[in-house]
């Protein structure tokens, strides 16, 4: 009992004979060793869960005994257990406003109007508030799925189990075999518009399919599907049917059963779409193969078979763990914690009903919190990305569900619910002090603000032996460790291409001179002519000349000579550009960091504190500052290290990787650093930027603004 034994409203409901409604259905589920009865209403699909002590009192309701001789009877019955004279009343008005009972004195035919007119409403605002998920029936399908059920039912019998399990084996097992070939065609083909047409098309009839499960299903135990529609996610027409029945299932393994069959049709399509992916010749086969695989597999991973939100895999997780109406409770909890504890409200009723329940209340409200706002993060950037004004109004609709709307009830609440009675004034001042809390810790306290990055051990350009024209090597002059003198040759190469179009070139050259002598004194216009032509023949044997002096390649500098590959050097091919080995003086490496357009901003604003960590000794730090930051941004790395080919972080052009070009702009900046003796050049290094403190608020407003300048350049 949560009340006084007595009620001052008692006289109201003591002579009233309430009985349930004749078609109201009762259910009987076992949920963790504890007894519940579900009371349904067919006609508007609602449900209501009571415990076996408020059973009690509704098993009574005849309309034959007055409320009075009911609690009379508990009281005879259950002696110091039986329920207060509130808990009535509450249970009562509970009943009556699900529409359950009636009495004499409780029809009211406008009211019963009222009634229903407030849940039309509710439904109306539901799908406002949800503009991106509209659900429209239009067929009911019972009958079509019991006419057809005897021909699937040995799809759901333990052989097909087996053949399932060894098909999706088969294919787990051939996705790891030929993963490269499955990521290059996603990588080439999952964002054509022809591919996108294919997924368009498919993507109705898996989801047929994928609902046909749930309804034969639900069918194989005894159930009836009456609704199949069309539900409109994120404007796209998705098949849906309703299967809400399965609640009247004790059974939660039959109940588990029906949630996952759509899950089970698409895995197992999946499965078949990947084997005929596989076997087919590129075409179109072999694009409906993978699109069968993408969509089974992606929509089970992440939508259907995802608990965090309320699809198959939510109702899978909530019969599993035997705790019914686990979205709705779970987000309940955080307000029991407010009231029984902060406010300290001693009648506040906790929704957790048996042991173990809090926890996972406590664990799903926030995975499903955090994880349904990231998607709604992304979904409104799609959305302004494609409709820039359609995202807008999402966005802000997002906010006043999730946020504005939420506050306000919590206001609401603290200043006129009657349930705080006294306490009214110690939740006011509770909200207050924890609002201040908030705000202080949200918008003023300073939190310790860094930009990590990464970048490479470097030596100045100078230091850098680099192959100026491509070529085969020659003669290797040097080795390593040899100590050279500035313009000191150190190899040579040779290109008998370039060697060939040289002479074509003198002699080109030559025969223009000839023509040009013998035509100056006869015909001046063509001598004119001549002249104009020779010029571009020379620019062009110049420019050969210099392409063949740049196959000498000397020192630019003293030093040491540091050749990593030397041994292979000899005859092989060398790029335009590549590093090949350095001069090593004096003059200790520094760190070049490349850092995003997105954190260059505050490298220019504000630095506190720089600290190195090298990756060949992740544990230590080592203090630095920054020499040199390039006014403008670059699309070339640096390094193949900082490629995320190479373990970096930073995204290159997978279509000519070799020329380490990246997909966002870059800005280089050069560290100086105290390094370790015998450090290796090239070595990765990690970077850690102290700013200073900032709020969250402010740090957060940062992100969010650069996000929408990155995206839409506002």
């Amino acid at each position: 009992m949560i009340n006084e034994l007595f009620s001052p409203h008692w006289y109201r409901v003591a002579k009233l004979k309430p009985k349930l409604h004749s078609h109201i259905e009762i259910h009987r589920h076992e949920y963790r060793g504890l007894i519940w009865y579900i009371l349904e209403d067919p006609n508007t699909a609602r449900h209501q869960r009571f415990n076996s002590f408020a059973y009690q009192f509704i098993g009574l309701l005849d309309g034959k005994l007055t409320v009075q001789e009911i609690a009379d009877a508990l009281n005879r019955q259950l002696g110091d257990f039986a329920p207060s004279q509130q808990d009535l009343i509450q249970l009562l008005g509970q009943l009556h406003q699900a529409d359950l009972i009636q009495t004499e004195a409780l029809v009211n035919s406008e009211e019963l109007f009222e009634r229903q007119a407030r849940l039309n409403s509710a439904k109306t605002n539901q799908r406002l508030l949800n503009p991106l998920s509209l659900r429209l029936p239009l067929w009911d399908p019972d009958e079509f799925l019991s006419k057809h059920l005897a021909k699937v039912a040995g799809l759901f019998s333990i052989k097909f189990g087996l053949v399932w399990l060894l098909a999706l084996a088969t294919a787990l097992l051939q996705t790891g075999e030929n993963w490269p070939a499955i990521s290059h065609h996603f990588e080439l083909n999952a964002l054509a518009p022809y591919n996108f047409l294919i997924m368009f098309l498919l993507y109705p009839f898996i989801k047929i399919l994928h609902e046909l499960g749930h309804g034969f299903a639900m069918k194989l135990k005894g159930g009836e599907v009456h609704e199949m529609g069309v539900n409109f996610l994120l404007f796209m027409p998705v098949p849906y049917v309703n299967v809400s029945n399965a609640n009247h299932l004790r059974n939660k393994y039959d109940r588990i059963l029906i949630s996952a069959a759509g899950i089970l049709v698409e895995c197992f399509l999946a499965a078949l779409g990947l084997l005929l992916f596989l076997s087919s010749e590129a075409g179109l086969v072999q694009d409906l193969g993978f699109n069968i695989m993408l969509t089974g597999g992606v929509s089970s991973l992440f939508f259907n078979g995802n608990p965090l939100l309320k699809y198959d895999g939510y109702y899978i997780l909530a019969d599993a763990l035997s705790i019914p109406n686990l979205y709705q409770r779970s987000s309940q909890i955080w307000a029991y914690f407010c009231q029984r504890y902060l406010f300290d409200l001693k009648q506040a009723v906790s929704p957790a009903s048996a042991p173990g329940e809090t926890a996972w209340f406590v664990i799903y409200s926030l995975a499903s919190l955090s994880y349904r706002l990231v998607m709604l993060w992304f979904v409104c950037i799609y959305l302004t990305e494609k409709f820039f004004s359609l995202g807008v109004i999402v966005a802000l609709l997002m906010v006043t569900t999730q946020i504005v709307l939420p506050v306000y009830k919590a206001i609401r609440f603290v200043l006129s619910n009657p349930i705080l009675g006294r306490k009214r004034q110690k939740a006011l001042l509770t909200t207050a002090g924890v609002a201040v809390s908030l705000i202080l810790l949200l918008g003023v306290l300073p939190i310790p603000h860094y930009t990590l990055a990464e970048g490479v051990v470097w030596l100045p350009d100078e230091a850098q032996i680099k192959v100026e024209q491509e070529g085969f090597v020659g003669d290797l002059l040097v080795k390593s460790n040899q100590f050279v003198q500035q313009g000191d040759v150190l190899l040579t190469m040779h290109d008998d291409a370039l060697e060939t179009k040289a002479k074509i070139a003198r002699a080109k050259v030559a025969e223009l001179q000839s023509q040009y002598r013998a035509e100056k004194e006869s015909d001046l216009v063509k001598a004119e002519i001549l002249k104009e032509s020779l010029h571009v023949a020379e620019s062009e044997l110049d420019h050969l000349h210099k392409k063949a002096n740049a196959m000498t390649i000397s020192a630019a500098k003293s030093g040491y000579i540091l050749l990593p590959d030397a041994d292979d050097l000899t005859d092989s091919y060398l790029r335009q550009g590549e590093l090949i080995g350095y001069i090593m003086d004096q003059q200790p490496p520094t760190i070049r960091m490349v850092v995003t357009q997105d954190d260059i901003g505050l490298l220019r604003e504000h630095i506190a504190e720089v600290s190195v960590r090298l990756v060949s000794d992740p544990y230590r730090d080592y203090p630095a500052s920054i020499i040199r930051l390039a006014p403008e941004a670059t699309n070339t790395l640096p390094s193949p290290a900082l490629a995320t080919t190479g373990g970096g972080n930073i995204r290159v052009n997978s279509e000519n990787e070799q020329d380490m070009q990246t997909l966002q702009k870059i800005f280089l900046v050069d560290l100086d650093f105290s390094p370790p003796s015998n450090l290796p050049i090239g070595v990765r290094a990690y970077v850690r930027i102290n700013h200073g403190g900032e709020s969250i608020m402010t740090q957060v407003y940062r992100r969010v603004r650069q996000v929408f300048l990155r995206q839409f350049n506002v």
